[in-house]
């Protein structure tokens, strides 16, 4: 069982370490890779222009809502200058921001510098936990979700400049107008001024924005590009963590296992048969293995520092142990079961599903054999044995009260031969050629009789009791004698015919005949019954025997029972 593990286990690990030398053979392309040249130079030189004409104006806005502040006719319209100082203050920052952005190429980091020492909080230690985890994720859909951050952007940058064309369409229309008044004329063409302004900051905007998404689709690979960089990228750093982990884990498990099979040979605890000692030493064992194989698996990546897959396997092993609290009882009667000492035990008899086993093996696959049976053989996982009984068995026990090509009656008076019996189905084969399929269960609930082993037929014959003095003497004689000429003449001679006086009623006189016939008489068990009611009817008219008129004549009894009556007076 150890080498059929061990096989798939060397063959995984020498997939894995084929697949990372042909991945690393090629050479490793940078993540982003750089333009030769800059092909839109020009336009970006356009683009900083522009920004840098509208920085200076929101500069002259901010300086202008800082005055009108500071004027005696700010008074009582204090907080209205702020928040117009702080919108403002807010858009002059996200355009330098970009200025810069646009100018360098480079984004600004999202890191902060450095964080302050807090105090110990068990959500603040999970965070920092599964941080490494979040970030790669987030790392892996970045590009799709700037890429449509970007455009969802510029959608919204053309319906303000939509609503900006509108307005100032409609301010245009109103200076148009006959007859303004100076004053009117001056406030709409502050207000032109203004709504003048907000497009150029707008056109700014979005000319920045689609020359970063230009920059972000033309830096985006094929699917199988990207695939194959993120193969690479992963088999040099966290595929190799990955490998080297898997390598260590199953390494581990396979020098335990070799360490185990060295003790097996050698200790003596392991004999003939299987001890408590040894399935203790065998559970222990596994339990050192698992856990020493964990801790080297987990201190191989603390010490190249990959806290993601680190993060993983805690949260893993965190996961079971989390879990197998509910399970502790289960888990104790597993224990007990594996250690032989629960309700089930090796070599003992228990009843799966009605019908008998025998218990081969315990293990988490346990085993249950039934030698009578055609594929007898069962492999039940470990639960399943928790509700179950075994007993000592008696090597005379039958385990199965049929064999294939048996003759059968049933509780139900069926009359069959049994040609399959599994643990599934027991398949009947009736006179006729007709076939009845039942469960093993119901088959053994009908109290099967086996007949191809001999079986015995008893008859009843009743006289008169006109026949009182001879029914003790000559008839129950010149019946056996004439009984055992008519079946000699058949294929179904008895092995042996009895013929007794049984009881005298008022109104009959009833004689037992006793018939035992061989096993290959079975089949036809109905013809011969019949046939020694006809046998004993015949020989009555042929002694002149009187019958009684208002009982039968012969009572047919199998195992017990009196079968139907054959003739009435």
């Amino acid at each position: 069982m150890a080498s059929a593990i061990r096989r798939p286990i060397v063959s995984v690990l020498s997939l894995l370490l084929a697949g990372m030398c042909l991945l690393l053979a090629a050479p490793l392309k940078a993540e982003v890779p750089a333009p030769a040249a800059m092909e839109n130079a020009d336009r970006k030189v356009d683009q900083l222009s522009r920004l840098l004409v509208t920085i200076e104006q929101v500069k002259r806005e901010v300086a202008e809502a800082q005055s009108a502040l500071a004027s005696p006719e700010a008074l009582g319209k204090e907080d209205r200058y702020r928040a117009r100082i702080t919108r403002l203050t807010a858009r002059l920052t996200a355009l330098e921001e970009g200025f810069e952005q646009l100018a360098t190429g480079v984004e600004k980091s999202a890191t902060p510098p450095g964080g302050a020492v807090s105090s110990f909080e068990w959500n603040t230690e999970l965070k920092e936990l599964l941080a490494p985890l979040i970030m790669e994720i987030k790392d892996m859909t970045s590009r799709p979700r700037e890429i449509q951050g970007l455009r969802s952007t510029l959608e919204g940058y053309d319906e303000e400049l939509s609503r900006i064309s509108k307005a100032m369409d409609n301010i245009a229309v109103l200076q148009a107008s006959p007859g303004l008044s100076p004053a009117l004329a001056l406030q709409l063409a502050t207000l032109s001024s203004k709504w003048q302004h907000r497009e150029q900051e707008l056109t700014s905007l979005k000319g920045l924005a689609e020359l970063k998404l230009e920059e972000k689709e033309a830096n985006k690979r094929t699917l199988s590009g990207s695939f194959q960089d993120v193969t690479r990228l992963f088999f040099k750093s966290r595929g190799r963590n990955l490998l080297m982990a898997l390598v260590v884990l199953f390494g581990t498990l396979f020098a335990m296992g070799k360490l185990r099979s060295v003790i097996e040979t050698r200790s003596r605890l392991y004999g003939k048969a299987q001890t408590v000692y040894a399935r203790i030493f065998d559970l222990s064992y596994m339990l050192v293995t698992i856990t020493t194989a964990l801790l080297l698996t987990m201190g191989s990546l603390y010490l190249v520092s990959d806290w993601v897959l680190l993060s993983i396997l805690l949260i893993l092993v965190f996961g079971l142990v989390w879990t197998s609290k509910e399970a502790i009882p289960k888990v104790w009667g597993q224990v007990r079961m594996l250690l032989n000492l629960g309700a089930v035990r090796e070599g003992e008899r228990l009843l799966y599903q009605g019908v008998p086993y025998k218990v081969t093996s315990i293990n988490l696959y346990s085993e249950l054999e039934n030698q009578a049976l055609q594929g007898g053989l069962l492999r039940l996982p470990l639960k399943d044995l928790f509700d179950l009984r075994s007993r000592p068995w008696h090597p005379d026990e039958p385990w199965f009260p049929t064999q294939i090509g048996d003759w059968v009656l049933l509780a139900d008076t069926t009359h069959a031969e049994v040609t399959v019996q599994s643990p599934d189905v027991v398949d009947l084969r009736l006179l006729g050629g007709a076939t009845r399929r039942i469960p093993p269960a119901e088959f053994l609930a009908l109290s099967p009789t086996n007949l191809s082993h001999g079986f015995r037929l008893e008859a009843r014959f009743r006289l008169d009791p006109c026949h009182r003095n001879e029914a003790a003497t000559t008839i129950p004689s010149a019946l056996e004698k004439s009984l055992t000429d008519r079946f000699t003449k058949t294929h179904w001679a008895p092995e042996a015919l009895t013929v007794q006086y049984r009881r005298t009623l008022p109104s009959f006189l009833e004689i037992s005949v006793l018939a035992d016939f061989p096993g290959p008489c079975a089949k036809d068990h109905p013809l011969i019954a019949m046939a020694l009611e006809q046998h004993c009817l015949e020989t009555a008219a042929e002694m002149a025997w009187d019958l009684p008129t208002h009982r039968m004549a012969v009572q047919m009894v199998q195992e017990g029972k009196s079968l139907p009556p054959a003739a009435r007076g």
